[in-house]
């Protein structure tokens, strides 16, 4: 969160000073890091100085740009860059920096490019929640995400003061280093769920993957519903066409609107196992008649996998290499169990669920209370599903912790949503934890730094409390709590 006596310390600095001096008048080819020439950059500004001329809506400049279209002459060719042809990795980064340079007070610089995850980290750490994720085949709606972010920044500029230059050296520069320095916790939790996805030889994906290390830690193209854990079985597509490598995804699957193919996932820890062709897929007994197999593997990115495919897989690398140790291999776990089987409303996963899960962390009738009416200005009225009282404090509104509670999360969006809303209760009731719970699982996101993190959270399933030590985990996290 803004905090006006670090921010004024960081601006006299001289780090500080010299980024707001960078972005006051800022030269684009320094931002871009030189990934284009000076006369490419002037063809892109005239062009869209051109085409800005037309504009009849302030503040609707760069979707009026994509809509419209506007043509660049470069080097004696000329072409139209337009909604339908947008380079995600080039032009958008060009279009929205010379943005900035005409219209400050309006604009920012995209500089995340393949890591909107620093960008959702960000707004959790100013307390500022997403705009509503677009749908996937609406790009329009995709595109115009960006100045929807760029609203809810330039409104937080304005809230606290400071002038485009400044704010700029805020967001960019000053955010991300106490952003990134926030602690992230690192241990995985055991893998739900198996997913497959493609390396290509565009792009030097084969090269990437031939010199990943255990500790590489890449942004891959994967399913939204993908979570912190899961197993990923990587595919290299032809001229290869065998199975290269198993991975664990660090972060959950999260949605990136800028993006081409939408949603992405981080990946890491790599694995390398005995090469799972095609062909060999084709002949398998399990293989030969699996709907993947008999499309030839397209549209195999976040394509998930169930449990029998992943032991037959794990059977045909025994097979493939009597030495290699598949039990060495990480293992997918079950979410599901008796209690959580049939469950088919929210209700019935708190009544079921977690109001055991609360008595059996040792909560009393005096410690805690559902539907909490919380007054949020304006005589609006919320109702945190369940919060747990301090008693050592005398404010009404001051709580240790509390529980959202939600049927089943089943993708970035649906987690978004709830983070969103949790974390707005967890603020307001100066809670030091809030937890997210859902048939499946409970996931507890701590206080640091003024603010809790989407990408900062311990995910516990309910079949694990079983396990002495995970259960005396959560207890510890939640008597720290107290």
């Amino acid at each position: 969160m803004y905090n006006a006596f670090h921010w004024n310390l960081y601006k006299e600095s001289k780090s500080g000073s010299s980024a707001i001096r960078r972005y006051a008048s800022l030269d684009p080819a320094e931002i871009l890091e030189c990934s284009y020439s000076r006369e490419s950059i002037q063809a892109y500004r005239d062009a869209i100085a051109r085409s800005l001329a037309q504009v009849p809506d302030e503040g609707n400049e760069f979707i009026f740009l994509l809509r419209k279209g506007f043509p660049v002459t470069y080097e004696g060719d000329s072409y139209t860059v337009s909604i339908n042809d947008f380079d995600y990795s080039f032009d958008f980064r060009l279009v929205t920096t010379l943005l900035y340079c005409q219209y400050p007070d309006r604009y920012i610089p995209y500089i995340f490019i393949n890591k909107i995850d620093l960008l959702y980290r960000i707004l959790d750490y100013l307390n500022l929640d997403s705009p509503p994720l677009p749908k996937r085949r609406d790009w329009e709606e995709r595109w115009s995400y960006y100045g929807k972010i760029c609203g809810v920044l330039h409104d937080y500029r304005r809230e606290i003061g400071l002038k485009s230059e400044e704010f700029m050296a805020f967001i960019l520069d000053f955010v991300p280093r106490s952003a990134d320095n926030t602690h992230v916790n690192s241990s995985l939790p055991d893998p739900a769920n198996v997913w497959i996805v493609g390396g290509n030889k565009n792009g030097g994906d084969f090269k990437f993957l031939d010199q990943a290390q255990s500790g590489t830690v890449s942004f891959w193209q994967g399913n939204k519903r993908a979570r912190k854990g899961d197993i990923v079985v990587m595919y290299c597509l032809s001229p290869r066409s065998y199975i290269h490598s198993i991975w664990r995804t660090i972060t959950d699957g999260y949605i990136d609107p800028f993006f081409h193919w939408y949603s992405q996932v981080h990946i890491t820890f790599i694995s390398r196992v005995p090469r799972i062709t095609v062909a060999d897929l084709r002949t398998d007994a399990h293989f030969a008649t699996h709907p993947l197999v008999r499309k030839n593997l397209q549209g195999l990115n976040g394509y998930r996998l169930s449990g029998h495919d992943y032991r037959a897989l794990l059977r045909m690398l025994r097979a493939k290499d009597e030495n290699f140790r598949t039990d060495a291999l990480p293992q997918p776990w079950s979410p599901t169990f008796e209690l959580n089987r049939d469950l088919t409303s929210e209700r019935e996963v708190e009544v079921k669920i977690v109001e055991p899960f609360i008595r059996s962390m040792g909560f009393g009738p005096v410690d805690w209370g559902r539907q909490y009416t919380l007054k949020m200005g304006r005589g609006a009225s919320k109702y945190p599903d369940y919060v747990f009282y301090d008693h050592s404090s005398n404010e009404a509104d001051r709580m240790r912790f509390l529980i959202e509670t939600k049927l089943e999360i089943r993708h970035f969006k649906d987690y978004a949503e709830a983070f969103d809303q949790a974390r707005s209760y967890g603020l307001r009731l100066n809670c030091k934890l809030i937890a997210i719970a859902d048939k499946n699982c409970i996931c507890l996101h701590q206080r640091r730094n003024g603010s809790f993190f989407k990408d900062d959270s311990e995910k516990f399933y309910w079949n694990q409390l079983g396990n002495p030590d995970t259960f005396q985990q959560i207890k510890r996290r939640l008597e720290v709590a107290r």
